[in-house]
């Protein structure tokens, strides 16, 4: 690692704050002529719709989620997890039967 004079040193390499990051980022698009002094955010009546309908989406993905957690726990809990696995692909979820087919990614394998 070098330091400020192009000198080896030892050590751990340091990272900048993030706030430092977000600061280079803002001058940088002034200087790039994206954003000009006085450019201001949107204003909450501009934004709010987007925020009722992200809110909306968000709510009826929990309460879809909560209905299938409801009707069968342990096989909605299963089914979660195996899609949550990157290494497994689900390939079918069958909730009459309870049975989950699945594929490994690495070996192709189907199993269930």
């Amino acid at each position: 690692m070098r330091d400020k004079a192009g000198e080896e040193s030892g050590g751990t390499a340091k990272r900048p704050k993030r706030s430092s990051l977000v600061i280079d980022r803002i001058i940088a698009s002034v200087e790039e002529g994206r954003l000009k002094p006085g450019d201001r955010m949107p204003s909450i009546e501009t934004l709010a719709p987007v925020i009722i309908l992200i809110m909306m989406a968000v709510g009826f993905f929990v309460a879809r989620k909560a209905h299938e957690f409801g009707k069968n726990p342990g096989f909605a809990a299963a089914k979660m997890m195996a899609s949550l696995n990157p290494n497994v692909d689900v390939v079918k979820a069958d909730e009459d039967t309870g049975k989950i087919t699945m594929r490994d990614k690495k070996t192709g394998k189907t199993v269930w």
